[in-house]
């Protein structure tokens, strides 16, 4: 039989793994879903199947803190968090990213992002370009980062929330002739394929020989197995660029870790539901509407790269 729980705490215990960032992923996939508000002894109940100690999470929260993504609240001798409005903006708008699978529906539009807009300060603007590549921006030239899949809209809120003391040049523009670029290899490179490939295919390498008996499964096992996945997911989706499936080769190996992290994401779920509700004190469902929600027919018959 799978020792779980020593897959569990020897994935935390790698180098690439720390505490601070799964507590992020906790934040996004577990908690924001349902509520906006934890105290800092459950987050101590939630990261233990990670082997992670008390004095490391609260270490890692004071960074969060420090850092602008968590605020943190004083009740009596003990403490309570909640997630900043930019840590929710950049949440909510992560989980298309994480979640949901590319559609075919572009309109061809991209938004440029000038951050090399000399009165804004390097720092800043380097604060800047690493929120922006979160939400899927490629850097095309110097002091510009463009996106075919965000929102004019929801790129200038993300501008404000980060750097409200100076407003950020923003654009829409259509590329042209996009086939011409394509075959030369300007979106393969604009959008590092070949790194978000090379990833893909170590993720389906850890994940896809992981066997799991939903039956035989402990709740806080599922809870961490399900974290580990997500965790590991989001960063391969969040480093990487949005492509619109018209820009990306086919078939694309992207389309294959899509589809092992959804199966490993519902054979968890439930059992993971029976832990979070018992930790948080909250009816918590078997599943989030809207994750790994798989629509093979939406996929498109034709794209752009080779």
């Amino acid at each position: 039989m799978v020792d779980h729980r020593k897959q569990i705490q020897r994935w935390a215990s790698q180098s690439a793994t720390s505490a601070r960032s799964v507590l992020v992923t906790i934040f996004g996939d577990t908690i924001l879903p349902i509520t906006n508000v934890v105290w800092l002894s459950q987050l101590f109940e939630l990261t233990d199947v990670f082997g992670f100690n008390q004095r490391l999470i609260r270490t890692s929260v004071a960074r969060l803190v420090s850092e602008g993504w968590l605020e943190n609240e004083r009740v009596g001798r003990v403490s309570r968090y909640h997630l900043t409005a930019l840590a929710v903006e950049e949440s909510t708008q992560a989980e298309d990213q994480i979640y949901s699978q590319a559609t075919d529906d572009w309109d061809g539009q991209w938004v440029l992002a000038f951050v090399g807009n000399p009165k804004i300060e390097p720092g800043a603007a380097a604060v800047l370009q690493r929120h922006l590549q979160w939400r899927g921006f490629s850097q095309i030239a110097d002091g510009i980062l463009a996106s075919p899949t965000a929102t004019i809209d929801s790129t200038r809120e993300l501008c404000r929330l980060v750097s409200a003391d100076e407003p950020i040049p923003l654009a829409q523009a259509r590329f042209d002739d996009v086939e011409q670029l394509a075959s030369t290899g300007f979106f393969r490179s604009g959008f590092a394929l070949d790194e978000q490939e090379e990833a893909y295919a170590n993720f389906i390498d850890d994940y896809g020989s992981l066997t799991l008996d939903p039956e035989r499964l402990e709740s806080v096992d599922a809870f961490g197995l399900r974290t580990m996945v997500v965790h590991d997911f989001r960063r391969i989706r969040l480093r990487g660029a949005v492509v619109p499936v018209q820009l990306l080769p086919s078939p694309w190996i992207g389309d294959e870790a899509f589809e092992l992290a959804a199966d490993l994401y519902s054979t968890t779920s439930a059992s993971a539901s029976a832990f979070l509700q018992q930790i948080l004190e909250i009816s918590y469902p078997d599943a989030v509407k809207g994750r790994f929600y798989l629509t093979s027919e939406s996929r498109p018959k034709r794209r752009i790269l080779s």
